[in-house]
């Protein structure tokens, strides 16, 4: 072996230990880091109280122009959960197109404010439906209204409604 390849020969084995010793460093500073962090985030969540969070859910903070204001949120009775049976609401459209049916239903919405507003799809065709009725006299009877309201080939089918609804807000 000349003195040349001998020289090339301890550089890259010096270079090659340097990068094995850098490696070797880098696994330790990575687990380190890992452990700091599992102690960290352990400390945390044994420290962490959830009741320095809890907000009354009766009021909600404005803040505007002249300062912040407390306004009180309707509280919805929800220990009696909706259920779903039998009934009939009123399908005012009929459609393939979704556009077609968000406008209905948005228009909907604004001239029967007191009653739900369904947007059904069953592939390919969205239908508009209103109302929740348990029965087809009370259905036959709103249909009336619907019709008046500017909708008139509405008609009532047979549907699954849901029951125990909150009423919905009054819009102002």
């Amino acid at each position: 072996m000349n003195q040349g390849s001998v020289f090339r020969f301890s550089v890259v084995l010096l270079a090659a230990i340097l990068l094995l010793i850098g490696c070797k460093g880098s696994e330790d500073v990575k687990k380190d880091d890992t452990v700091n962090a599992k102690q960290l985030l352990s400390a945390s969540e044994n420290n962490f109280d959830p009741s320095k969070y809890d907000d009354p859910a009766s009021v909600i903070i404005n803040n505007d122009k002249n300062g912040s204001s407390a306004q009180p949120v309707p509280v919805l009775d929800t220990r009696v959960p909706s259920d779903t049976i039998s009934g009939f609401r009123i399908q005012v459209l009929f459609t393939k197109e979704i556009g077609d049916a968000n406008l209905v239903r948005d228009t909907l919405t604004a001239a029967l404010p007191q009653e739900y507003v369904y947007v059904v799809y069953e592939a390919p065709y969205y239908k508009v439906r209103v109302g929740n009725f348990l029965d087809r006299a009370t259905a036959d009877g709103y249909l009336r209204s619907v019709t008046t309201k500017g909708f008139p080939d509405a008609w009532v089918v047979p549907d699954k409604v849901l029951t125990n609804l909150p009423p919905k807000p009054e819009n102002k």
